[in-house]
């Protein structure tokens, strides 16, 4: 096989801005943004409250027997990458203090939460009032869209799905557990579907221009092997040969 790759061509493609502007004004509907949103969160961290879930653990006098079970339970392939049966039982025990961190991250939100819900008028501020009374950071994430997770949160789907469920007339979400806490978010405001700027996002149309570009000329390169190579097959040579010579 005989490989043509775009990348090879990058070098040769150094578009104009016209080049650049034309192609955006054909483009325009690829960088279309969809519909987004932004809220605020206040988040309860596992790890604020990973002390205490060790030092409860650690106050199990049967917590080698219970480890040992749960090992035997999952059996000696559950984890396939530790080394030894001490290292797995200290992965289970892990696992264990983080799991009692979100239960008590859930029972810390879960009051504030309840407080939130029985303050009248129901209103989104609310809820940086309250944490600025409870001495808690208010963060607000950037525009989040139905598709992609929030990043910089270890947090699953939910977090999207109870994001775009908000309203004015309930404005808070139910708590949402992530792998590293424990959340609650309020809306912020609603962003529409937009196409944005050029100069916003002209690196990233360059990249896409130049990457067309550079595959439209590995097709030619390679349309232009296909008449070498049929007629250097024709005179008796081998394929391996013609590959070499073309480069």
């Amino acid at each position: 096989v005989a490989f043509f790759s775009a990348s090879n061509y990058l070098a040769a493609v150094q578009p104009t801005p016209e080049q650049i502007g034309q192609f955006f004004t054909n483009q325009a509907a690829r960088y279309r943004l969809p519909e987004r949103l932004q809220v605020n969160y206040v988040q309860f961290p596992m790890t604020n409250f990973l002390a205490e879930a060790v030092a409860k653990i650690n106050e199990n006098t049967n917590l080698n027997e219970l480890l040992e079970a749960v090992y035997q339970q999952r059996g000696t392939n559950y984890y396939s990458d530790v080394k030894s049966p001490a290292e797995a039982k200290q992965r289970i025990l892990q696992e264990e203090q983080h799991g009692l961190a979100l239960e008590l991250a859930h029972k810390k939100a879960l009051e504030f939460a309840n407080t939130l819900y029985a303050r009248e008028p129901l209103r989104a501020e609310n809820l940086a009032a309250m944490a600025k009374e409870a001495g808690l950071p208010v963060r607000v994430r950037a525009p989040l869209d139905q598709e992609e997770p929030p990043a910089g949160l270890d947090v699953r789907s939910d977090f999207n799905k109870a994001a775009f469920a908000l309203t004015d007339e309930e404005p808070f979400s139910q708590l949402i557990a992530g792998n590293d806490g424990v959340y609650l978010i309020s809306l912020n405001k609603t962003l529409p579907s937009e196409i944005p700027s050029l100069d916003s996002i002209r690196d990233q149309v360059t990249q896409d221009f130049r990457l067309l570009q550079a595959a439209q000329l590995a097709r030619q390169a390679g349309m232009k092997f296909v008449a070498t190579a049929t007629n250097s097959l024709a005179a008796g040579k081998s394929f391996v040969d013609i590959c070499t010579a073309a480069g």
